[in-house]
């Protein structure tokens, strides 16, 4: 069985270029971001290149509901995560050690931390165990 990839912040950058590795090896993907124009692109580049099934969730993980409406759409499709990619973020601009703590703490980052509890839990086998 093919391993399945769930990659958040995959429409660009890091996470983009980590669904590109990950397909190249035949993994299938699981790509979260906010940007679906994006998102359906890569997903039919890769499914075209390398023959491996993506799904594409399009979501906001600085929404507090966002982290579980992920968890819920994986798990009613009944797909096993076998890597969680938590690379979802934000940056900012400035001196770091003139920014404060502030902006860290306005970016909520609350719902990409419960996505890594929720896949950790159950999305994921907790035993490292692939019964596939």
């Amino acid at each position: 069985m093919r391993k399945v990839a769930l990659i958040t912040g995959a429409s660009s950058g890091i996470g983009k270029d980590l669904a590109y590795i990950h397909a190249e090896h035949g993994g299938d993907l699981i790509l979260v971001a906010r940007r679906e124009d994006r998102l359906t692109d890569i997903k039919k580049e890769l499914e075209d290149k390398h023959s491996v099934d993506v799904s594409v969730i399009v979501k906001d993980l600085s929404r507090i509901e966002a982290a579980q409406e992920v968890y819920d759409k994986v798990k009613s499709a009944s797909i096993d995560v076998d890597y969680l990619i938590n690379n979802a973020g934000f940056g900012g601009s400035g001196k770091f050690n003139l920014c404060g703590s502030e902006p860290i703490q306005a970016a909520s980052w609350w719902p990409a931390s419960f996505l890594s509890c929720l896949c950790g839990r159950v999305l994921c086998n907790p035993t490292g165990i692939h019964s596939r």
